[in-house]
């Protein structure tokens, strides 16, 4: 199953009629997740590429930055964490794909757990 994107965020908020800002929204996430994807796009290199990956059992990564041999899964949680846990989707992809390192993009958490780094999305 596909996901659908908006480059332009503001048109995605004017087309669901919710203009108010990110910590008063029930759709906080999807529209963060969507405004780091208009990022990746707009500052791909142009050996790099960006994908979606899930598997038949519904786990999954919401990028995947591939550059040659280099892959990055990362994955978007606006949420606030205490302490950092690395999400299943992401587990299962290093499982998979061997990668040397992860991202997890969160609302305000900087941290690591072995090859997973935590960032606040707005540095991502």
């Amino acid at each position: 199953m596909s996901k659908i994107y908006f480059i332009d965020t503001g048109l995605r908020n004017i087309i669901i009629k919710n203009m108010s800002a990110p910590h008063e929204r029930v759709d906080a996430g999807a529209l963060i997740e969507n405004s780091i994807l208009s990022q990746f796009l707009k500052n791909l290199l142009p050996l790099q590429e960006i994908h979606f990956w899930r598997t038949l059992a519904k786990n999954e990564v919401d990028f995947v930055l591939i550059e040659g041999n280099l892959i990055i899964p990362i994955e978007v949680k606006y949420t606030s964490f205490k302490s950092p846990k690395v999400p299943l989707g992401i587990r299962y992809f290093q499982r998979d794909y061997k990668t040397d390192k992860s991202i997890v993009l969160t609302k305000d958490y900087f941290g690591r757990v072995d090859n997973t780094i935590f960032l606040p999305w707005w540095l991502g």
